[in-house]
Protein backbone atom coordinates (compact mmCIF):
# COMPACT_ATOMS: atom_id res chain seq x y z
CA UNK A 1 0.00 0.00 0.00
CA UNK A 2 1.57 3.34 -1.03
CA UNK A 3 2.10 6.13 1.45
CA UNK A 4 0.43 9.50 1.14
CA UNK A 5 1.31 13.17 1.36
CA UNK A 6 -1.13 15.22 3.43
CA UNK A 7 -1.29 19.02 3.31
CA UNK A 8 -2.76 20.70 6.37
CA UNK A 9 -3.14 24.23 7.70
CA UNK A 10 -4.10 25.18 11.26
CA UNK A 11 -4.63 21.48 12.07
CA UNK A 12 -7.17 21.13 9.23
CA UNK A 13 -6.47 18.78 6.32
CA UNK A 14 -6.50 20.63 3.00
CA UNK A 15 -5.55 17.90 0.53
CA UNK A 16 -4.14 14.38 0.28
CA UNK A 17 -2.07 12.73 -2.47
CA UNK A 18 -1.12 9.03 -2.77
CA UNK A 19 2.62 8.43 -3.25
CA UNK A 20 2.08 6.00 -6.11
CA UNK A 21 5.13 6.89 -8.26
CA UNK A 22 8.85 6.67 -7.53
CA UNK A 23 9.41 10.34 -8.43
CA UNK A 24 6.73 13.02 -8.11
CA UNK A 25 6.92 16.80 -8.49
CA UNK A 26 5.24 19.33 -6.21
CA UNK A 27 4.45 22.49 -8.13
CA UNK A 28 2.00 25.23 -9.05
CA UNK A 29 1.86 24.40 -12.77
CA UNK A 30 -0.73 22.03 -14.26
CA UNK A 31 1.76 19.66 -15.91
CA UNK A 32 3.00 17.94 -12.72
CA UNK A 33 2.02 15.27 -10.19
CA UNK A 34 1.06 17.27 -7.10
CA UNK A 35 -0.34 20.74 -7.78
CA UNK A 36 -0.38 23.48 -5.16
CA UNK A 37 -2.81 26.26 -6.06
CA UNK A 38 -0.95 28.99 -4.21
CA UNK A 39 1.40 31.71 -5.46
CA UNK A 40 3.84 30.83 -2.66
CA UNK A 41 4.77 27.70 -4.63
CA UNK A 42 7.03 28.04 -7.63
CA UNK A 43 6.17 26.65 -11.03
CA UNK A 44 8.51 23.73 -10.26
CA UNK A 45 8.92 23.77 -6.48
CA UNK A 46 10.08 20.38 -5.15
CA UNK A 47 10.59 16.74 -6.04
CA UNK A 48 9.45 13.81 -3.91
CA UNK A 49 11.42 10.55 -4.28
CA UNK A 50 9.99 7.34 -2.80
CA UNK A 51 12.18 4.24 -2.40
CA UNK A 52 10.35 1.29 -0.85
CA UNK A 53 8.93 2.63 2.45
CA UNK A 54 10.99 5.84 2.57
CA UNK A 55 10.22 9.18 0.93
CA UNK A 56 12.63 12.09 0.45
CA UNK A 57 11.77 15.69 -0.40
CA UNK A 58 14.20 17.66 -2.60
CA UNK A 59 13.93 21.44 -2.79
CA UNK A 60 14.47 22.52 -6.40
CA UNK A 61 16.04 25.80 -5.20
CA UNK A 62 13.30 28.01 -6.58
CA UNK A 63 12.54 31.41 -5.13
CA UNK A 64 9.19 31.78 -6.85
CA UNK A 65 10.57 32.60 -10.29
CA UNK A 66 7.53 30.71 -11.66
Amino acid sequence: MPGKLVFSFNSKQIDEFPLDKEVMTIVRKDDNDIRIENLVASGHHAKLLTIFDDSFLEDLDRTNKA
